[in-house]
């Protein structure tokens, strides 16, 4: 794959990506571009010394995306950069383009920092920079009116010294769907897939990653954060989804499968890794069911555990846990129907945990860090964030660890 400097040559066909629905409703100007202002546009950016234009081409030389660097400044060795890919580019050709584009900014442009600024509502993008390792930085609040009301805009930024770290997890990742495509483009056919979850999930990213493989090995993969948009499909699966699906939508789907944290039947209901984790267990499994009216009441199918040393701070865990749901979740479809030879039922007398709310992570201070360090493992710095109370006023705490290379 390389990048090319964009030409006159190549303004019919960017043009014709640059209006494509699903291309506009990212940008800040949503409505269509003439051809007379594309060729403009053109003109201006030719002489702009601070903006710089490529083509992306795939490893057989076809054009498959642009990526472009805005209010470059060699002198401080700073840009802005953003991207779109051809409406017609196969899954996984996103990540290719972002590895080029980094490695242009930082080992050929010579940039010590990339910046990037997403629509609050485009959160496929973001959750994308996220995975490249940017850095939410800011937001700029109502900035942008996009035609029904104003949204904020994020303002993300990477380090060269971060993308040294991550740029070998990139390109094996982009190895692992090179190794797949192969084999998709062998098969006849595919199966149907819904993913349910919810927007502010911490575990989208890795849904986009599961949804991007399926698409790869020749599925269709559709992701949705509200039932009213799910879909059809052959199976569905509800990963961090905070609703149960009633009956009548489980209908529509042979299966419809949702992943817990625990042994069930015992710790059913929510944020079973949490209070787990507060009881100071160090081995969790991780087990895929049958949705059924009951929460997390269905038949099992698949189980792993994973182990802990009670150290592990939420972005550690998370990340254990979300890589065993993406392989529980590629082993059904890689082993249907013959999986659906393992299923079993419960046995048992289930318990059940509450919903944890922002409530739960007061910290006691009449006991001692160390009695309380489960529950500063368990908490989110971002919604819900360690806090006490002194005479009626609120503070808060943020809690790191010094190793933060989990490559997340």
């Amino acid at each position: 794959m390389i990048l090319r400097k964009l030409t006159e040559a190549d303004l019919q066909l960017i043009l014709t990506w640059r209006n494509a629905p699903e291309v506009r409703k990212s940008m800040y100007t949503t409505q269509e571009i003439s051809e007379a202002d594309h060729r403009a546009w053109f003109a201006r950016m030719e002489h702009d010394p601070q903006a710089l234009w490529y083509i992306h081409q795939n490893e057989n030389d076809k054009p498959d995306g642009v990526v472009y660097f805005t209010q470059y400044r060699p002198e401080n060795q700073s840009s802005f950069w953003d991207f779109y890919a051809a409406p017609d580019a196969p899954a996984g050709t996103g990540t290719k383009l972002g590895l080029d584009a980094l490695d242009k900014a930082f080992y050929e442009l010579n940039l010590h920092k990339l910046n990037a600024e997403v629509l609050s509502t485009n959160e496929c993008s973001l959750l994308f920079h996220e995975k490249l390792g940017f850095n939410r930085e800011g937001i700029f609040r109502d900035y942008h009116f996009d035609g029904e009301g104003f949204v904020d805009v994020i303002r993300l930024g990477i380090l060269k010294s971060e993308w040294v770290k991550k740029r070998s997890e990139i390109k094996n990742r982009i190895a692992k769907l090179d190794a797949i495509t192969p084999v998709a483009k062998k098969k006849r056919g595919g199966y149907k897939i819904m993913i349910l979850s919810d927007k502010a999930s911490w575990l989208n990213s890795w849904v986009n990653e599961l949804a991007e493989e399926w698409r790869a090995t020749g599925h269709e993969c559709f992701v949705a954060h509200q039932i009213a948009d799910a879909v059809p499909a052959d199976f569905c699966f509800c990963l961090s989804f905070g609703k149960i699906v009633s009956a009548s939508t489980r209908q529509q789907y042979k299966h419809t499968l949702v992943v817990h944290e625990s042994s069930l039947p015992k710790g059913r209901g929510w944020s079973p890794m949490s209070w787990q984790i507060l009881e100071g267990k160090n081995h969790i499994p991780i087990t895929l069911l049958e949705a059924e009216d009951k929460v997390d009441a269905g038949s099992t199918y698949l189980q792993e555990c994973i182990e802990l040393d009670g150290t592990e701070l939420s972005p550690k865990w998370r990340k254990l846990q979300a890589e065993a749901t993406m392989r529980l979740c590629y082993a059904f479809i890689s082993d249907y129907p013959s999986i659906l030879d393992k299923a079993e039922a419960q046995i048992g007398e289930p318990t059940f945990y509450p919903r944890r709310c922002a409530e739960n992570s007061q910290l006691d201070l009449d006991k001692t860090l160390s009695e309380q360090f489960n529950l500063l493992r368990v908490v989110d710095n971002e919604q819900y964030p360690a806090f006490f109370e002194v005479n009626g006023e609120k503070f808060t705490l943020k809690i790191e660890s010094t190793k933060t290379d989990y490559g997340l």
